[in-house]
């Protein structure tokens, strides 16, 4: 432990050396002599460091703010909507902040006679330097979000007395697909409704295409006949829990063991399993292996 902390500082500390020294050299890093030699230089490339540590943690706050935290409006529950504002409010008023420090001189120097558009909208920096700024900039932005254990720290795990919420509401807090399933089974009757033309989409765990004809393998191991189309899901209330994970297969990702570990190879939760598999007879297990094609939609559908 201590020494993967001591690797981590380590590594934090040469991060910053050269990120300084990349935004202070600009296109001079490999002819850093002239620039090096100025009496100014290593004031503001200490200056620099502290900077960008602040940067970095302000990049670690937004991501906690953005990807961790429970969001309690719908459409800013979605990963898509809170990926944006990340991206947005970890480099934007880090982008703003940066520019004053960078023209902070020229702004002294003409008072109250500055130009803002002039001196500091229109200044070459933005045209000849920025990009040494913004590379380092993205790159730790994606580093976060792509490899969130790197984060300098998180945010404290909220403390919920779950004896006070129900099913429904744990489902909202923690996204656990099999927290939603325990809470459809108390509120609707398990067993399967099938007249002999209509069945229940809850009932349904596959959904096959042999012989020019879709079928439906339902949680009782029953394999029945139905009307389907590649539009169905998009018209069904709970469409998007079925997933195509082979040519010829849609799974319902409401009976999927959760957490998925292994993306090429998938598990039902312990109830269905136990129905479809019962002595190997009912459903192959090979209904489980996603193609490799269509293992994306398997990692799509966490960020639905």
């Amino acid at each position: 432990m201590i020494i993967k902390y001591i690797a981590k500082c380590f590594i934090i500390i040469f991060s910053l050396l050269m990120v300084a020294y990349v935004i202070n050299l600009t296109h001079l890093i490999f002819e850093p002599a002239e620039r090096m030699g100025a009496s100014s230089f290593w004031p503001v490339y200490h200056v620099t460091i502290i900077l960008i540590f602040g940067y970095a943690l302000w990049v670690n706050w937004m991501y906690n703010v953005t990807l961790e935290s429970a969001w309690k409006n719908e459409w800013l529950s979605k990963i898509y909507i809170r990926t944006m504002l990340y991206v947005l409010l970890a480099s934007v008023p880090v982008i703003f902040v940066h520019g004053l420090f960078v023209h902070a001189g020229v702004i002294l120097m003409w008072g109250s006679d500055v130009d803002i558009e002039l001196h500091v909208i229109k200044s070459n920096y933005w045209r000849k330097d920025f990009v040494y700024f913004a590379a380092p900039l993205f790159a730790t932005v994606a580093l976060f979000y792509f490899f969130p254990a790197l984060r300098f720290f998180r945010d404290r795990p909220r403390e919920v007395d779950l004896s006070k919420i129900d099913d429904l509401q744990f489902w909202k807090l923690s996204h656990k697909p099999d927290v939603f399933l325990k809470h459809l089974r108390k509120v609707i009757s398990t067993e399967v409704v099938f007249d002999g033309t209509k069945v229940r989409i809850f009932d349904i765990v596959f959904i096959l295409f042999e012989n020019k004809v879709y079928f439906a393998i339902l949680t009782n191991g029953e394999k029945c006949l139905i009307d389907f189309s590649k539009d169905s899901p998009e018209q069904w209330p709970l469409g998007k829990w079925f997933v195509k994970i082979k040519e010829n297969v849609h799974i319902n990702m409401l009976y999927v063991k959760y957490p998925v570990k292994n993306i090429k190879e998938l598990h039902l939760e312990n109830e269905t399993n136990a129905v479809l598999f019962r002595d190997d007879r009912l459903v192959r297990k090979d209904l489980l292996f996603p193609g490799r094609r269509l293992e994306k939609n398997v990692k799509d559908f966490w960020i639905i």
